[in-house]
């Protein structure tokens, strides 16, 4: 296909040479990039326009960039490595128009870090020169930071221009929201607790002895590790990080966090066969006591004499996902003799400032929203299960996978990019069409989690900051998949907007019902994730992610899809296995898969057409929709 487009635009009138490569950014978004080399000066308008012209939109280049003339290998045939290791500095289907205010030169200069590119024009589209909305929370987050302006997801989205959004922040003036400075607390025996921990400690009096909040990292490093030097590098990493040296306990009827000055702790070291990997981090996994800190333990076992394994495993209330990753990153440099700058802000210093922000006018506005969705109760999702549901439901699952192959999955993301909306949109839309195939309820609820670090002093913090939002959507058969696709498309920008409401708190004040069956206002979740680095080279060690079955379920069902630069979209299912057999779960991905697929060529028919085929006798997609009364 490259070679297509590159003849295409060859017609383009005074055109010499074309190559077009496709790209990755640093979040694993793909892109394609044409460089050329014309007879005359070539603007951003006519080549874009001839490009429309002649190419279907899947195969538009998202960039151009015009070269005097390409670089050579010292055979004289075009060197398509230097081509690639340019930087990009034509980045539109705009004409360029250079910043001419103070605000706007602020604003390019912004951008340009955000989105790795050398040249951007006042009239640029954000979500069409490589912005998504990873990168708008980004810009969000530095436009407080360092322009003291609060802005939402959304407004990013409705004024994508660095010329229009220098207007929104002009009539928003002081009427824009700004945060409350995050500042250290003075130093205390003990410290409140935040709203994520409070959820995370009644887990856990109802759960002891439960690995389900265990969050386990596993790295193969290659190269010739040095144990003394690994283990000073980890009591660095302890004194840097208060969250590794917190502790939880009870003060009268109020549970406190205790941050300790000092912890033991030791590195278990051993060697192992490369094929007892595997029972190494089974055994390794074991239950914590959070009265007793360090909640964390790491270990170092030797395959061989350049090959070793680490695992590192803490609780959940300590730590999350982007956690996990600044503590590797940090554990790297110090291993490497690093001197990394102290950090101004704690954890527990977060807990007092989101204390004070329960108090503030900003949380009765979110809390509002999340009332107002939820006003009318919605139905619980009775999925069709294999087995009875139990009467108190466990964390017992299994896990499949599955791949959206590359061509589709860039589908997708064209079509997010036509719609200025998001592949998590096109996800999440399909999801509820899924959802609603199997059940037949037209009012769905689906969880997804947010990192919870809206604000921007919060970066390198780690700890446990992510919250959960319940999705409410309403799919329907008579809708075309465009409509329900704009309602998903407001309503997730909305949720994103009121998203640092803490879910549990949400659950109290709506006096949600327990049900010891069933978690509580959704029973399903959807994840979109960035690839991680999944390879990281220093001097001497190379660090390379070890991938491992994880055999427990939070959910009935729960769905992560992990973005990549080179495969499509990989998915994982996590399901129940008290609820459904293997071979249902298999089911359901290969028919999500389906509806993925079909997408590009029903965006304008109804849900109803999206046809799906069963590949087994499993009950989880039956062929007329059951009652609610056919629920176990």
């Amino acid at each position: 296909e490259l070679e297509e487009i590159e003849a295409r635009l060859l017609q383009f009138p005074s055109m010499r040479e074309v190559i077009v490569l496709d790209k990755t950014d640093e979040d694993g978004i793909k892109y394609l990039i044409a460089y050329f080399v014309s007879e005359n000066e070539v603007t951003l308008d006519e080549i874009s326009e001839f490009a429309q012209s002649h190419l279907p939109d899947y195969m538009l280049p998202s960039q151009f960039m015009q070269l005097p003339e390409f670089p050579l290998t010292p055979n004289g045939k075009i060197n398509r490595l230097a081509l690639a290791q340019l930087k990009d500095y034509l980045t539109s289907a705009t004409s360029y128009e250079a910043a001419k205010t103070p605000l706007q030169e602020e604003l390019v200069r912004i951008w340009k870090d955000i989105l790795k590119l050398d040249k951007i024009g006042i009239q640029d589209h954000f979500f069409r020169i490589g912005g998504h909305s990873l990168k708008a929370m980004t810009l969000v987050t530095i436009l407080y930071k360092e322009l003291n302006v609060s802005l939402s997801v959304k407004q990013i989205f409705d004024h994508p221009t660095i010329e229009s959004l220098e207007q929104l922040i002009q009539v928003s003036g002081d009427s824009a929201f700004i945060q409350t400075p995050l500042e250290p607390v003075e130093e205390r025996s003990y410290y409140p607790i935040s709203a994520s921990q409070r959820r995370m400690l009644i887990v856990d009096e109802l759960n002891q002895g439960d690995t389900s909040y265990n969050i386990p990292t596993c790295v193969i490093i290659e190269g010739p590790v040095n144990p003394e030097r690994f283990e000073t590098a980890l009591t660095q990493l302890i004194e840097r990080h208060e969250a590794l040296r917190t502790s939880f306990e009870w003060q009268g009827e109020e549970q406190v966090q205790r941050i300790h000055k000092q912890v033991t702790f030791h590195l278990s070291q051993r060697k192992i066969q490369e094929d007892e990997l595997r029972d190494a981090i089974q055994e390794f996994i074991k239950p914590f006591h959070l009265s007793q800190a360090p909640l964390f333990r790491v270990g170092l076992y030797e395959v061989g004499p350049e090959r070793h394994f680490m695992i590192m495993d803490m609780h959940h209330i300590i730590s999350d996902g982007i956690s996990m990753a600044i503590l590797i990153e940090d554990l790297i440099d110090f291993y490497k003799g690093k001197e990394l700058l102290p950090l101004p802000i704690q954890y527990k210093d977060f807990t007092h400032w989101q204390n004070q922000w329960f108090a503030s006018e900003q949380v009765k506005i979110q809390e509002q929203y999340w009332k107002d969705t939820f006003a009318v109760q919605p139905p619980v999702l009775r999925l069709l299960t294999d087995y009875p549901r139990p009467s108190i439901r466990t964390n017992a699952g299994g896990r499949i996978s599955f791949t959206l192959p590359k061509t589709e999955s860039e589908e997708l993301y064209q079509i997010a990019q036509d719609t200025e909306s998001t592949l998590y949109m096109l996800l999440l839309a399909a999801y509820n069409i899924l959802l609603f195939t199997c059940t037949g309820q037209e009012d769905i609820v689906v969880g997804t989690p947010v990192a919870g670090r809206q604000h921007a002093d919060l970066e390198r913090v780690v700890g446990m900051f992510i919250n959960t939002l319940p999705m409410r959507n309403y799919p329907q058969a008579a809708k075309t998949f465009e409509e329900f696709f704009t309602e998903i498309k407001v309503r997730t920008l909305k949720a994103f907007d009121h998203q640092d409401y803490p879910f549990d708190a949400l659950v109290e004040k709506l006096k949600i019902p327990r049900d010891s069956s069933r978690t509580p206002r959704f029973q399903t979740m959807l994840t979109l994730q960035n690839m991680n680095q999944a390879r990281i080279e220093s001097e001497e060690l190379t660090y390379i992610a070890y991938d491992f079955a994880d055999t427990t379920s939070k959910m009935d069902l729960s769905i992560i899809a992990v973005e990549t630069p080179d495969e499509g979209l990989l998915f994982d299912l996590y399901y129940s296995s008290n609820l459904f057999k293997r071979e249902t779960a298999e089911d359901l991905g290969q028919a999500y898969l389906q509806i993925l697929k079909q997408i590009p060529s029903r965006f304008d028919k109804t849900i109803a057409s999206f046809e799906l085929s069963r590949n087994s006798d499993s009950s989880a997609l039956p062929d007329a929709f059951e009652d609610e009364e056919f629920d176990f």
